[in-house]
């Protein structure tokens, strides 16, 4: 009786451990099934306007209010922009480097060369690094999941 005692509490603390390794913002995250942003990357164009679940890391935040966040395939170091709706919720900079489940829908974002650079350069601003216009030589797609919720882990 001790010992299977002993086993329900060891159970308990790391199912309590391994929640506390996680972070909830905004809504609970609904959907089980995550995909890894290098998946959803192969066919973003095949996920607009439909909810998902993706798995990357945070690589770059909005210093100014934590309002989006930019996050990186593990696979294929290409990037997403997450974008918070009506600041449902807020990053801090200590999401930085680490990994984080997004759900939310996507949107498919088509920019001039020059809107993208005012999109870029906003971007840099509110992230507070540097940005180059002349790294933007033509017009972009961009591909955005505004999120409803997040999970982030140490």
């Amino acid at each position: 009786m001790k010992k299977s005692f002993f086993i329900c509490l060891l159970v308990l603390g790391l199912a309590f451990q391994a929640e506390a390794a996680k972070q909830n913002f905004g809504a609970k995250v609904a959907l089980s099934n995550f995909m890894e942003l290098g998946e959803f990357l192969k066919d973003p164009e095949s996920y607009v306007g439909k909810r998902v679940l993706v798995e990357g890391k945070v690589v770059m935040i909005c210093a100014k209010e934590g309002c989006w966040m930019d996050i990186e395939s593990n696979r294929t170091s290409k990037i997403v922009h997450i974008r918070i709706p009506s600041n449902m919720f807020n990053f801090t900079m200590s999401a930085q480097d680490r990994e984080v489940h997004i759900e939310g829908v996507v949107e498919r974002l088509d920019m001039t060369r020059e809107e993208a650079i005012v999109w870029y350069s906003n971007k840099a601003e509110d992230a507070g690094v540097d940005f180059d216009p002349k790294t933007i030589t033509e017009s972009k797609t961009v591909y955005i999941i505004n999120a409803h919720g997040a999970e982030l882990f140490d």
